[in-house]
């Protein structure tokens, strides 16, 4: 699997750096997140706990795609919208 950096905009109001990436598959599976958490890493040198992989679209009929990930200064945010199965039921 390979991977390119697109594009790279430093987001200092936020603390982060916004990420676009190119991913070839390579005749393999379509990339996870972890597989671009992975990269990441390596290439950026930042802890797993500072990336946030944001989205993964392949390509129609190719075996490419593109993903959008952020790299935090600090730990990541936690997202605060819940899911409506886990907030609390209705009265």
């Amino acid at each position: 699997m390979k991977f390119e950096v697109l594009s790279q905009k430093e987001n200092p109001l936020l603390k982060r750096k916004e990420l676009e990436l190119s991913v070839d598959y390579e005749k393999g599976p379509a990339a996870s997140k972890a597989a671009v958490s992975e990269f990441l890493q390596k290439n950026f040198s930042a802890s797993a706990e500072n990336i946030e992989v944001v989205s993964i679209f392949s390509e129609y009929g190719a075996a490419k795609g593109k993903a959008h990930a952020r790299i935090w200064e600090g730990k990541a945010p936690e997202k605060k919208v819940k899911k409506k199965s886990e907030a609390a039921p209705a009265k």
